[in-house]
């Protein structure tokens, strides 16, 4: 990632991160996203296209979801998360694991459990995934599978106040 894009997705971040448990515009996901952007001086969805209720949105170019970094808007379309526990038994060691791949940490408002404010999640974005934790030496084994369309976007500096 340039330098210039580094610094762009840094001033994203750190907007979301400053509104961690508040709620930012009508506490709709897309008002997070647009105030952050144009707050970190970035294009928004506007500039790309028309706004509908039920549009595809765009935020910036395509990422491939394994390049993702700091500052990217992920869009998610019908997202649900089913997790069940699979096993559950005594292993030896210490500590907690993960063997999980293809988690975000991602910074999100209208969601549960909080609703309208800006939370921190951890999501898993392939399906299935294995994490394994420990609580008093009982390892419980999680799968998880995701539904959902997932596209990232790397935004772009706006250009003479838009």
């Amino acid at each position: 990632m340039a330098h210039g894009q580094h610094a762009l997705g840094a001033k994203v971040v750190a907007f979301a991160c400053a509104h961690l448990h508040k709620k930012v515009g009508d506490g709709e996901c897309f008002a997070l996203a647009d105030k952050e952007l144009r707050r970190a001086g970035a294009k928004s969805v506007s500039d790309y296209g028309k706004i509908t209720d039920d549009a595809d949105y765009v935020w910036g170019d395509p990422v491939d979801l394994q390049d993702v970094a700091p500052g990217d808007v992920i869009q998610f379309r019908y997202l649900d998360v089913d997790t069940k526990v699979e096993t559950m038994k005594e292993l030896p060691g210490k500590g907690e694991q993960n063997l999980g791949n293809g988690k975000f940490i991602i910074l999100e408002q209208h969601v549960k459990p909080l609703g309208p404010v800006v939370q921190r999640h951890t999501i898993p974005i392939r399906s299935p995934a294995v994490t394994h934790h420990k609580d008093k030496l009982i390892y419980t084994t999680i799968a998880v599978t995701v539904t959902s369309t997932i596209k990232a976007f790397r935004p772009h500096a706006a250009r003479n106040g838009r």
